[in-house]
């Protein structure tokens, strides 16, 4: 899917009800990760939603000292590494 570009796509996207306004940004984000272009409706439900969590109960402590070192919104482009970056350096743990 990464080789399409997201004029191919949009129409196709209009039918998940990804919001027009956020479709390009959208489709630049998880477009490379699809293994076909269905995949997106289960994404966009997933960004529109959420999702529980149900980390490891090994890796609660872990979990909990992430989610503390995570930034406050608005995010950006560079929040996922910054943020990783952090938890890396903090926790010791990458991967």
């Amino acid at each position: 899917m990464s080789q399409m570009a997201f004029d191919q796509v949009k129409e196709r996207l209009e039918t998940y009800g990804i919001p027009q306004e956020i479709a390009p940004d959208f489709w630049q984000s998880v477009g490379p990760n699809l293994d076909r272009l269905s995949d997106a409706a289960d994404w966009w439900a997933l960004c529109r939603d959420g999702a529980e969590p149900a980390p490891d109960p090994a890796d609660a402590a872990f979990v909990a000292q992430a989610l503390a070192l995570l930034p406050p919104r608005p995010w950006g482009p560079q929040t996922w590494k910054d943020w990783t970056d952090t938890v890396k350096v903090r926790t010791g743990r990458k991967g």
